[in-house]
């Protein structure tokens, strides 16, 4: 076939829509009138094919899916001839001009059914008429413009199938010289820089420039885009709290941080901020933890990083002892235990308890346990116990905490007396108890019993002290000094009190035992104070009558002291010889004398010399008083 542009011959292939030298649209009027009266056969065929498409769709269940596809496709290709060839220079020119051309011939191919459906909307008797008559006659016709929006649609479709070759432009002398202009700027480039490549100066310049700019740039982005490092970390978590699962502050100081390697990064473009995974092992002599912790680090500036709070606990964390519970910590946990001492129930924190002292330690850092064994000192100030206890610790919450209690181990307890006990409270009980008994010694009364009452002991001391074998009882010796009026006595005896740890009361006591007596002298002023008013006993008459005397005070005043005796074992009878004188009707009469004095008990004065009798020498008694009989 001749295309009607160019008139150049060509063979026709389906699906051909441009003519393959000059580019224009093939209309299907060709210059051999034998085809223009095969396309009007076919498109007269065409009406013939549209009432059987009514039909079909009137029933389409009744229609063979595949015929009814070959038959569209068939009509469109036919449809995709209609267009009458552009011969024009005007419409051609219009085309080169159409901004839109490239988009046009690139565009997507509808589908056949929709191609179809769009065309099902055009009459197509009306239409198929138009154009078979516009082929028989050969006249040049202009594009039509739609008459319809079915007629639209129809136009737009006619894109053909997938076979169909792409609308090309026409080749213009215009566009020949742009070409050879384009080819001309092409070699002279290329000139241009084979001439630079082949000037070593200018390439040595160039590849200096090159590489400085490399450099430069190289070392901008390494500087001004450092990461941080494990060097910049160290530095910024010191001093920083990390809080750890269970609540505890860990301040990171100076040689607590054992181990550290930096994990996975990830950068926030919006806040700005790095999150670095720290792979860490800290140590600060009492606790180990290890983990990974997330660090948030916020760039201020060109390579400039701040580490910001808080220091972020991720996952895998461990915390365990490297070292027990300080001593000081574990007395003031114990201080919140009781023990039971001689009965008694007593608190730690009492102020009874004068000392807890750690004896031994059983640390299992592994496990998180440890043992103690203490000895702890009771005092309550009458009674001291010392004795051992045990206790457990357990690492909980990351903290040593008494998880076991106390138990006192009763084996090695030791009672004995307070170094502070006082003596007082010991006295003062003996002497609250106001003992009277009966003593006897035999350098006095003829070893025959006599009177002591505790209110005239002037002093009493402490021999020796001495617990029982159960330590409820204390045994005490004491000697007591006691001045009854004229006699004084130093007694012994054993004391008995029920004891506690703070109490000391009276139990009993045994007979006390009289170690020395003695009796004070008869001093003159008391012979003659006692003298006075006495009677002496002088010679006996007949019957009745006697020569007795009583002494006035000026006549007591006249005793003559000669020697005071005491016969053995009787020291509480005092012999006062010496001489008297008196008037004896109207004579001065100077006599021998002896008085008689016993020591005789008052409740409040106690004993006391008392004249019994004044024998004078005229006296037949006298002389079973003399010196000789009485001795020493």
């Amino acid at each position: 076939m001749n295309c009607s542009n160019c008139n150049n011959e060509f063979n026709f292939i389906e699906g051909l829509k441009f003519c393959p030298y000059c580019g224009s649209e093939i209309n299907m009027q060709f210059e051999n009138p034998e085809d223009n009266l095969t396309v009007a056969k076919k498109e007269a065929s065409l009406k013939d094919g549209n009432l059987a498409e009514e039909d079909m769709r009137k029933e389409p269940e009744e229609k063979d899916y595949f015929k009814e596809r070959a038959f569209r496709e068939e009509r469109l290709r036919i449809n995709s001839f209609r267009k009458p060839p552009v011969k024009d220079k005007a419409l051609i020119g219009k085309i080169l001009q159409d901004n839109d051309l490239e988009k046009k011939i690139f565009e997507e191919k509808p589908s056949l059914e929709n191609s179809y459906e769009s065309k099902s909307e055009l009459s197509e008797n009306s239409q198929e008429q138009k154009v078979i008559e516009e082929a028989f006659t050969g006249n040049r016709l202009e594009e039509v413009p739609p008459v319809t929006e079915g007629a639209e649609s129809v136009e737009e479709s006619r894109v053909g199938n997938i076979h169909d070759t792409l609308k090309m432009p026409v080749i213009t002398d215009e566009m020949l010289k742009a070409n050879q202009k384009e080819k001309k700027s092409i070699k002279s480039s290329l000139r241009t820089l084979k001439r630079i490549f082949t000037n070593k100066i200018l390439m040595v310049a160039c590849l200096t420039v090159v590489f400085l700019g490399l450099v430069v740039y190289i070392g901008s982005t390494y500087l001004l885009n450092q990461k941080v490092d494990e060097g910049q970390i160290r530095k910024d978590i010191l001093g920083r709290i990390i809080m750890l699962p269970k609540g505890t502050k860990f301040q990171v100081k100076e040689g607590y941080i054992k181990s550290i390697s930096i994990g996975e990064r990830s950068y926030d473009d919006n806040e700005k901020v790095e999150y670095i995974d720290l792979t860490a092992t800290f140590n600060d002599g009492k606790i180990e933890f290890s983990g990974v912790l997330q660090l948030s680090y916020k760039k201020e500036g060109n390579n400039k990083w701040q580490l910001l709070d808080p220091i972020a606990l991720k996952k895998d964390i461990v915390v365990k002892p490297v070292a027990g519970m300080e001593k000081a910590a574990i007395i003031e946990g114990l201080k919140k235990e009781s023990i039971t001492v001689l009965g008694q129930e007593i608190s730690l924190s009492d102020s009874m308890v004068t000392r807890i002292d750690i004896l031994d330690r059983k640390p299992q850092f592994t496990e998180g346990k440890e043992v103690i064994t203490l000895e702890v000192l009771v005092d309550g100030g009458v009674l001291a116990a010392k004795g051992t206890i045990n206790s457990s610790l357990s690492f909980v919450d990351e903290k040593w905490v008494i998880d076991g209690g106390v138990t006192l181990n009763n084996d090695t307890v030791e009672i004995s007396l307070s170094e502070n006990l006082s003596e007082d409270a010991i006295l003062n009980e003996i002497k609250n108890k106001g003992q009277r008994e009966n003593v006897k010694h035999d350098s006095i009364f003829g070893g025959q019993s006599f009177l002591v009452n505790d209110k005239f002991t002037k002093s009493t001391t402490i021999q020796s002290k001495e617990l029982n074998d159960d330590k409820t009882q204390l045994s005490v010796s004491i000697k007591k000094e006691n001045v009854s009026g004229m006699l004084k006595t130093i007694l012994t005896g054993e004391y008995v009190f029920n004891v506690s740890l703070t109490n000391v009361s009276y139990s009993s006591s045994t007979k006390s035992k009289v170690e020395e007596v003695s009796v004070s002298d008869l001093t003159r002023d008391m012979i003659v104070a006692s003298l006075s008013g006495a009677e002496i006993e002088g010679r006996r008459g007949v019957f009745w009558w006697d020569n007795n005397h009583k002494l006035t005070k000026d006549e007591a005043k006249t005793y003559q002291e000669d020697e005071i005796l005491s016969k053995a074992g009787y020291q509480n009878i005092k012999y006062a010889y010496g001489k008297i004188t008196y008037d004896d009707d109207g004579d001065q009469k100077t006599v021998d004398m002896v008085a008689i004095y016993y020591l005789t008990y008052d409740n409040d004065r106690g004993y006391e010399w008392k004249l019994d009798s004044v024998i004078s020498s005229e006296s037949s008694k006298y002389k079973h008083y003399n010196k000789d009989s009485i001795g020493e």
